[in-house]
């Protein structure tokens, strides 16, 4: 299994913070931000992982260099994000021989490990795997998710309406695939009005086409940080002594 950790992104909501330093160099509990997604896959013991990185490049290879907690880490460019689809095809040159790809994003911090999302793909042999959890209608935004009695995804939606959000299952920034089928749907991503390509657009292309879809509850907590006072949640959730990775 080759990790891969989505952290292109400039973090535009961050701003102040971000005019001087990238998005995953802010600290969270006197680490970088990206580690601890870093961490959190670490404790996967995947063979190694890569890092899809935008703005601020020189900086994070400066600060992170070329392994973590032992494992091999390299590095991918998106000097413009255009969407999470289009920054793992950014990767795919570095996961070639890897059939089981994991997918984080960058700027999460959870309380928990993710060991049962990779149990869950390998049992049910499925082409891609989702962590998911339940939030409140308002506070789904993205990612809403139907998932039926048999954890199957019957579909994902990026940009959900209000009536779409009631059900309150959204994707939690955690994802295993199998290699092959992802990039076929993420090269037939069509871009957005926005101009992106989302990883959810390359899931729902891979439902339509009959592939097996799961998914996995979060067990625990997570912080997506976005904004600044996202970043004393994800403080506050850690100062708790819930959301350390085992493999700093």
């Amino acid at each position: 299994m080759i990790g891969v950790v989505l952290a292109a992104g400039r973090g535009s909501r961050l701003r102040p913070l971000t005019h001087d330093c990238p998005k995953p160099l802010l600290e969270v509990a006197g680490k970088p931000l990206v580690t601890w997604s870093l961490g959190t896959l670490a404790a996967l013991a995947p063979e190694r992982i890569v890092l899809v990185v935008g703005s601020g490049r020189e900086k994070i290879i400066a600060r992170l260099g070329h392994r973590f907690a032992g494992i091999p880490l390299e590095y991918a460019d998106q000097p413009v994000p255009t969407g999470s689809a289009a920054a793992l095809l950014t990767a795919e040159p570095l996961v070639q021989g890897a059939d089981v790809i994991s997918v984080i994003n960058g700027d999460n911090v959870y309380a928990g490990e993710l060991g049962h999302v990779l149990l869950r793909h390998a049992t049910d042999r499925l082409d891609a795997t989702l962590l998911v959890e339940r939030l409140p209608p308002e506070s789904a935004e993205q990612g809403v998710c139907t998932v039926g009695e048999d954890g199957r995804v019957s579909r994902i939606i990026e940009h959900p309406t209000a009536v779409q959000r009631r059900g309150g299952v959204v994707s939690a920034g955690f994802y295993v695939f199998r290699r092959s089928p992802l990039f076929t749907a993420c090269r037939r991503v069509r871009p957005s009005v926005n101009g992106e390509r989302e990883i959810s657009e390359a899931i729902g292309l891979m439902i339509r086409e009959g592939r097996k879809v799961g998914a996995a509850c979060l067990v625990g907590r997570r912080i997506n940080v976005n904004r600044p006072e996202d970043l004393e949640r994800a403080e506050r959730l850690l100062a708790r002594g819930r959301g350390q990775p085992k493999r700093p």
